[in-house]
């Protein structure tokens, strides 16, 4: 079906910017997120290397597929949307669920002969020892291989784990008895050629991404509001960009912690 679509013709890139590709079928996003950059404060140095790889790419000069690392919460999802959002002009993304990754390559090899630049979205990747063998399509792809090399394509991922691997030692060493293929799963983020590290917010960070949020949204900074910040992180456990948000939304409704 996907390959009728696209080599019989191109209106539907005209039309559409953002798809899903799941089980082999393309399918358009109609009312993909609205997420703009400015938006998104905090974590500007992972931005800016994002925006320069997908600048590089839209030029046509040599760019990398990008792992967007680290904490839950931190805007990595967000990230990725906000710099397609800044390009859309002369991008167009797909995101790939997980269950469909083993026809990433396939993907690759149709998009050779459309005439536009694509970003392939993998979001919340994570490895264990029941999908080891799911991941390797993707390493084909991330590794450039005959099949999956293209110059019209970068595939941009995120994950809550920087090595895409659980970090119990006793889960690594059950895997290593149950797969000769650990050794390649623990280095499939090494073939991305960028990663970008989001780590959760110091108290003082955290402070000050609501105090900006708040005065975006005309809400008066005082102690009670910090103190009130600062018990939300605790309820949620994490200081986040996601956490804040949530936290001044409860405000502006008037909801009490």
């Amino acid at each position: 079906m996907v390959k009728d679509i696209l080599e019989k013709g191109f209106g539907i890139w005209g039309k559409y910017d953002t798809f899903l590709y799941s089980d082999g079928n393309l399918s358009p996003i109609s009312e993909p997120p609205d997420i703009s950059l400015s938006s998104l404060i905090g974590f500007s140095s992972q931005q800016e290397e994002i925006i320069n790889n997908t600048k590089a790419f839209i030029e046509g000069k040599p760019a990398n597929n990008v792992l967007l690392a680290g904490d839950r919460g931190a805007g990595k999802s967000s990230t990725v949307c906000g710099v397609f959002n800044m390009f859309k002009e002369h991008l167009k993304l797909i995101e790939l669920p997980l269950p469909s990754i083993k026809y990433i390559n396939s993907l690759i090899d149709t998009l050779k002969t459309v005439p536009h630049r694509f970003i392939i979205f993998l979001d919340d990747l994570v490895v264990d020892k029941d999908n080891i063998n799911a991941f390797y399509p993707l390493k084909a792809a991330l590794e450039g291989s005959m099949l999956g090399k293209s110059p019209n394509v970068l595939i941009y991922a995120t994950s809550n784990r920087r090595h895409l691997i659980k970090e119990s030692f006793q889960e690594r060493e059950d895997d290593v008895h149950r797969s000769d293929g650990l050794e390649d799963t623990l280095a499939l983020s090494d073939r991305f050629g960028l990663t970008i590290l989001f780590q959760n917010l110091n108290k003082q960070e955290y402070l000050t991404l609501i105090a900006s949020l708040a005065s975006i949204h005309n809400i008066k900074i005082t102690e009670q509001l910090k103190f009130d910040a600062e018990k939300w992180a605790i309820i949620k456990a994490v200081r986040s960009p996601r956490t804040a948000v949530q936290f001044i939304n409860n405000v502006i409704s008037g909801i009490e912690i």
